[in-house]
């Protein structure tokens, strides 16, 4: 196949254009959404062993009480959680405003003891935000480093909306930001893990736990072009392991007092090493969060997954927009290598190409958490497919309206698109078929002519012509000619086959009833009446172009046509005759009149016909 300058040109246009939409992030949105599947198709992922969620539920506020739950009792839970000898208490509960004294107090004394909760931060982007009095957090303004060049490239937050109780910055371990980015969609799929406030870095809520479990301060290998973490999403709410606020409290409560606890002690020590993370999930006051394996996923199940995702080193690694523009670019070449051939194997194997690699980078998506791009890939391929289809279609649209220019003038339009379809039928020459051959002749025409205007021989000949030809085509036949008032049609072939000599019967008869209602029509008009008589007969005839080079004429020739000819000149008016061939295979589904021996032209013996006036009843 000979390629043009110009299509090389047309072809380098559309690949600059996908480039451009990769580059620009036009896919991205998309590209998402190929990564929920990834997910979807994954299922659940590695969870590491040494996170728990602790759940403060409905169960919890029937048994302390309504939202919010006392602090004493959050200094309770620190306190046995200590006991139990856990890792770490995250917090995704905000402790802002002061409430009763003691209790408050309870709560710092409690997270200091422990040495090891971290409590949270929220931001706000708005430049309206307020931003609270921080000199009495020298603890918090401590833990945070300043900002630095190489931190010019973090999101920046105008101002804090919500800080921990004054004191706690000193109880705490640690603290961090609770901010969700949410995409356009509204699914969370990725975490900033700093943000810029005020000249200083701040943490996301899990950041310093994962350094403190991992012993030193270590940068994420894998963060996608915004220094965004993609979070490896290790399955479901339910997927995750849960433990009960209020059954930790009240069964180490019920050990304390000697009673029989709601969860045996081996149960409770299972808590060891653990780190705890602490929110609260209950419709009324918890925020709930699609994600791409859950459409109803708590706050803390994200922290949850963000932590999740940093201890096992399963961050999703995503393609650079470089990378990606470099595999379009060779996936493009490829298949436009694929369809330099105009057949559907090749276009088949371009598309069997796009199959293996979706499934290679499934693969290396489950074991490798590699995110290889798809959609960019996917577009250019089937841009490429679609427009050398719509090119094959344009090209064999204009070859049928060739076709249709040279042969509708002397073929009917169901031959023609017979002819589209097959294109030999258009050749000189023909071929055997067997069909049910139809004659109507209007008996006493050349008087009747002879005694009437022409126009008016005209006018009433069309208007019989009109009646007949729906019949004709409502039976699936198809008209050979009209030679002045005599009609020749046929069934059977190029097209449905199936029952031709019960169609042509069923024509022949439904014809003589719609003339008996023409008849009634012209009387009243005071117009020459007419009556026909119908031939039919089935058997081998050769079908096709008959004729010259320089004219032919698709018709059929044999001696079943002669048959059919020569009982049409015989039957009386009003009658159908049809030949013993015809009656053989509809005998059982028409009423026989009766059945007479006639002699055909060309034939030393003579044959029987039969004359059909009714459809025999079901």
């Amino acid at each position: 196949m000979r390629i043009s300058w110009k299509t090389v040109a047309k072809h380098l246009v559309l690949l600059g254009c996908f480039l451009g939409a990769v580059w620009l992030g036009w896919f991205d949105a998309l590209e998402r959404k190929a990564l929920d599947q990834r997910f979807k198709l994954r299922g659940k992922g590695e969870i590491s062993p040494d996170l728990v969620l602790v759940d403060i539920s409905t169960d919890a506020f029937e048994e302390f009480g309504p939202w919010p739950i006392p602090r004493y009792l959050h200094g309770m839970f620190m306190d046995v959680a200590t006991n139990l000898g856990v890792r770490a208490i995250v917090y995704d509960v905000s402790f802002t405003r002061p409430t009763e004294t003691k209790s408050d107090q309870f709560l710092r004394e409690m997270a200091a003891s422990a040495g090891d909760v971290y409590f949270p931060l929220m931001f706000s982007p708005y430049r309206e935000a307020y931003v609270p009095d921080t000199s009495y957090f020298p603890s918090l303004l401590r833990s945070v480093p300043r900002e630095g060049p190489r931190d010019q490239n973090l999101s920046a937050m105008s101002g804090l909306v919500s800080l921990p109780l004054q004191g706690l910055d000193a109880s705490a371990k640690g603290m961090g930001f609770v901010n969700v980015l949410h995409d356009k969609d509204g699914m969370v799929r990725r975490t900033p893990l700093h943000l810029r406030c005020a000249g200083r870095v701040y943490p996301q809520l899990v950041v310093p736990v994962w350094e403190e479990l991992a012993g030193r301060r270590v940068r994420p290998p894998n963060l996608d072009d915004q220094a965004n973490l993609v979070i490896n999403w290790p399955g479901s709410w339910q997927d995750l392991p849960h433990w009960s606020f209020r059954e930790i409290l009240v069964s180490y409560k019920q050990v304390m007092e000697g009673k029989e606890p709601l969860l045996p002690m081996d149960s409770l020590r299972k808590l060891k090493n653990k780190v705890l993370l602490v929110g609260h999930v209950n419709p009324s006051s918890q925020e709930f969060i699609p994600t791409p394996l859950d459409p109803h996923f708590p706050t803390t199940g994200i922290h949850f997954a963000v932590l999740n995702t940093l201890l096992t080193g399963a961050a999703v690694i995503t393609v650079p927009r470089r990378e990606e523009m470099m595999l379009v670019v060779g996936f493009f070449l490829a298949t436009l290598l694929l369809l330099r051939r105009e057949t559907l194997g090749w276009q088949i194997a371009a598309g069997g190409v796009f199959a293996l690699y979706l499934a290679a980078s499934q693969w290396l998506f489950v074991r490798h958490h590699l995110h290889l791009p798809t959609i960019s890939i996917g577009l250019s391929i089937a841009t490429l497919v679609s427009l050398r289809n719509f090119g094959n279609f344009r090209r064999e649209r204009e070859n049928r309206d060739r076709l249709k220019g040279i042969f509708a003038k002397y073929v009917t339009s169901e031959v023609l698109e017979q002819i589209l379809e097959r294109p030999e039928l258009g050749n000189l020459g023909g071929r055997k078929e067997v069909v049910t051959v139809l004659f109507a002749d209007i008996r006493g025409f050349t008087g009747m002519a002879e005694n009437l205007e022409p126009q008016e021989v005209v006018h009433q000949l069309n208007e019989y012509l009109q009646t007949m030809t729906p019949i004709i085509f409502a039976n699936h036949g198809t008209i050979d000619k009209f030679v002045g008032d005599e009609i020749m049609a046929y069934f059977g072939a190029p097209v449905y086959p199936e029952e031709h000599a019960w169609r042509a019967v069923k024509t022949a008869i439904e014809m003589q009833a719609a003339l008996e209602e023409l008849r009634r029509k012209w009387r009243q008009a005071r117009r020459p009446d007419i009556r026909i008589g119908i031939g039919v007969n089935t058997g081998a005839v050769v079908m096709g172009n008959i004729g010259s080079s320089q004219y032919m004429d698709f018709t059929l020739i044999g001696d079943a046509v002669n048959v059919a000819s020569r009982l049409c000149s015989i039957a009386e008016p009003g009658e159908v005759l049809v030949g013993a061939s015809t009656l053989h295979q509809v005998a059982d589904r028409v009423s026989v009149v009766r059945s007479r021996e006639t002699t055909i032209k060309g034939r030393v013996h003579p044959v029987t016909v039969h004359s059909v006036t009714a459809i025999a009843p079901a």
